[in-house]
């Protein structure tokens, strides 16, 4: 079936024209109703949140005022505590010698030929005492040469004649004493 617009040319415009006015008017009043939905439903978003804010505030310089004092000395207290506690580790650790020092300073001294087979250190007297084996009755001579130069870290090492008594694989026994300032 075939329809026929019998009307005038200028008539079937004019009709075209109303029908575009009428759908741009729909288009344009939907626009501004959903635009003034939004809007509003932003504003009233605005004010909930705005609301929420203030109450949340007023919560929490609610809480800051009820803290109860006792939780809060006795968070003190255990601060307290735990300063004490570390203080009395770093005292601790400052009245003991740092022997990581004395040990590394004494291994760059140790010439490959020699093997140390005991390392007793008296805190008190700050006195070292090493045993060990050298390889040749030279190295165990270079090991003493080596501790006698450290004069920075070693003093007063000894000179037992036990060392070289042997020519080869000599056993030797050395006492020495520590700088005050290596064990800082």
């Amino acid at each position: 079936m075939k329809k026929i617009n019998l009307l005038p040319k200028t008539k079937q415009r004019e009709f075209r024209y109303e029908l575009l006015y009428k759908s741009i008017r729909m288009f344009v009043i939907v626009s501004m109703s959903t635009f003034a939905l939004v809007f509003v439903g932003q504003l009233i978003t605005k004010l909930v949140l705005e609301h929420r804010l203030s109450t949340l505030g007023a919560d929490i310089e609610q809480a800051k005022l009820s803290a109860n004092k006792s939780e809060n000395a006795k968070l003190k207290e255990q601060i307290k505590l735990l300063n004490a506690q570390i203080a009395d580790f770093k005292t601790l650790s400052d009245r003991v010698p740092h022997w990581s020092k004395v040990l590394e300073a004494f291994v760059k001294l140790v010439p490959s030929g020699v093997k140390i087979n005991t390392f007793a250190a008296d805190i008190q007297r700050k006195r070292v005492d090493i045993n060990g084996i050298a390889q040749a009755r030279s190295d165990a001579l270079d090991l003493h040469k080596n501790i006698s130069a450290a004069t920075n870290e070693f003093l007063d090492i000894n000179y037992p004649f036990e060392n070289l008594v042997k020519e080869r694989y000599t056993n030797f026994r050395y006492t020495f004493t520590i700088k005050e300032s290596l064990l800082k």
